[in-house]
């Protein structure tokens, strides 16, 4: 918050006070939360339609908003790091989620963290012996030929359908950065030639 705090004092923008001092840190975080620039006006805890021109699109507010609450989060130590079971198995006799490791730079190893310390030992699987049921089952499953056939054109249709979908928010994002550059090139023109603080 800070950051954006000193580049706004830099571009010489201001509260509209009788003291004209630079935004606060409240009065920054305020307008990040505001969904009255994306279109919004707030009456009695419900959001309405405002009849002003959007300065930003819906899309651009929720992007900022996690941004923003992800600021003061820790990097996961292996979030980065492949693990087919991570936070889905819990152990059967302390309730504790199990926990994947990387052993020897490749293998991934299951155990118990053991918060409750319940165990006397702690026990490591590899990764490879936990699939092994999993791998039985799916041999059992066989799907027909004439519903793989169609589940392959549903595919198709589908990728195709989501190509087109990208490719019209890609035209609609640019469109709405091109205004947004617009503006912001106007506003510092505006400013330039003394007509806006």
């Amino acid at each position: 918050m800070n950051f954006i705090r000193q580049k706004m004092i830099k571009l010489g923008l201001k509260n509209n006070s009788k003291s004209q001092k630079p935004l606060s840190t409240s009065q920054i975080d305020w307008v990040l939360k505001n969904p009255f620039y994306y279109g919004k006006m707030r009456s009695k805890g419900k959001l309405y339609q405002h009849n002003y021109e959007p300065l930003i699109s819906l899309y651009l507010f929720e992007k900022a908003r996690k941004v923003k609450e992800n600021w003061h989060k820790k990097p996961f130590r292996y979030a980065s790091k492949p693990a087919i079971f991570r936070g889905i198995i819990k152990c059967a006799e302390c309730g504790c989620m199990i926990t994947p490791e990387i052993k020897k730079g490749k293998y991934t190893y299951y155990s118990c963290f053991d918060y409750h310390k319940v165990h006397k030992k702690r026990i490591y699987v590899r990764e490879e012996e936990l699939l092994k049921p999993i791998y039985e089952v799916l041999k059992s499953i066989q799907i027909p030929v004439n519903v793989m056939e169609w589940l392959t054109k549903e595919l198709k249709r589908i990728h195709e359908n989501k190509s087109v979908f990208h490719q019209e928010n890609l035209k609609k994002l640019q469109k709405d950065y091109d205004v947004l550059e617009d503006r912001i090139s106007r506003m510092y023109d505006d400013k330039l030639d003394g007509f806006i603080s």
